[in-house]
């Protein structure tokens, strides 16, 4: 594994190689040649790589990539307007100036935006999503180069806890995410169970001020209790979700998840409890009334399926490489 840097607490399972700005965002100079004759691998998988010059050091014939969020095809929120509106057209300079206040920083990210696309074009590409591969072929990436390879639950543990005393929101605690959003409906709802939040982030401070609980990040044991005491989950994100596992974690424990339309949700969110984005008063309607029912759990994605799939498209990259 080759990475631009390695988080406190983080173990890798295989070697490590640290390699200078392989995490940055604009483009840097990256060093991958001798990695790539050390190893001389027969694929090379990337995940969140999103330095333009390190993409153009990678051989196309035996690279996949995989594109976890808006950045190729997004250079501003993700989706979300500045405005505060969904955005469902494709990425412009005419129509993404308008979701920047300086001109000079909007310059710099749609150069570094449109050098990651022409490098990326070159590839093989994974996405989480029908949303993801639609937002993709919008710009130009051909509808063959895009493989949907869906995440899967991982290592969220059983626990016996049976009380419901909550509305949780999980995730980053953003604008973005919707926390805001999930205050208000929640407040709507009428509902006397608190609303708890799960995560951190830029509005956190703001949350506990105003006498929130907020439990920072958590390990998979600590959260699969917090989903574990919720009557439901609220998630209303206004960025659009690139897929949105919380959904899937909720539903393989028996949660559900009150969303509006956004992204990848519609992957996995059940008709009755997805609501017009931007919907408050939907949004807090529907909250009420799932607080008070027990879904079924359910798994919505099996992981030997996924792992068959992603064996198979190496396969198929190896192939194509070999025959090249």
């Amino acid at each position: 594994m080759a990475a631009g840097r390695c988080d406190e607490g983080i173990k890798p399972s295989c070697s490590l190689q640290l390699i200078e700005n392989l995490d940055s965002p604009n483009s840097a100079p990256v060093a991958l040649e001798n990695l790539l004759a050390d190893c001389a691998p027969d694929i090379i998988h990337v995940h969140n790589l999103m330095n333009p010059i390190a993409f153009q050091q990678l051989p196309s014939s035996k690279t996949l990539v995989t594109i976890q969020d808006h950045r190729v095809f997004c250079p501003g929120q993700g989706k979300w307007t500045l405005q505060e509106q969904q955005c469902t057209r494709p990425m412009n300079e005419s129509i993404c100036a308008d979701c920047f206040t300086s001109n000079d920083y909007f310059s710099a990210i749609m150069e570094t935006t449109h050098d990651r696309l022409a490098a990326i074009a070159r590839f093989r590409i994974s996405v989480l999503s029908r949303y993801m591969k639609s937002e993709l072929m919008t710009i130009g990436i051909k509808n063959e180069q895009i493989h949907i390879i869906p995440p899967f639950v991982h290592d969220l543990p059983a626990t016996s806890v049976q009380n419901k005393d909550r509305i949780l929101f999980v995730g980053r605690l953003t604008r973005a995410k919707g926390v805001h959003a999930a205050v208000a409906a929640w407040k709507k709802s009428g509902l006397t169970l608190p609303l708890v939040f799960a995560g951190t982030g830029s509005e956190r401070n703001a949350l506990e001020r105003a006498g929130f609980e907020v439990t920072g990040w958590l390990d998979r044991s600590e959260l699969a209790e917090q989903y574990a005491r919720a009557a439901t989950i609220v998630m209303p994100s206004y960025w659009q979700e690139p897929y949105g596992i919380v959904g899937l974690e909720a539903a393989s424990l028996g949660i559900s998840v009150v969303t509006w339309k956004s992204g990848g949700t519609l992957e996995w969110s059940e008709a009755e409890n997805t609501v017009e984005w931007g919907d408050i008063d939907a949004l807090a309607e529907r909250l009420k009334k799932a607080a008070t029912e027990s879904p079924t759990p359910q798994s919505l994605v099996n992981p030997s399926n996924v792992m068959a799939e992603l064996l198979t498209l190496y396969q198929d990259v190896i192939h194509e490489h070999n025959e090249n």
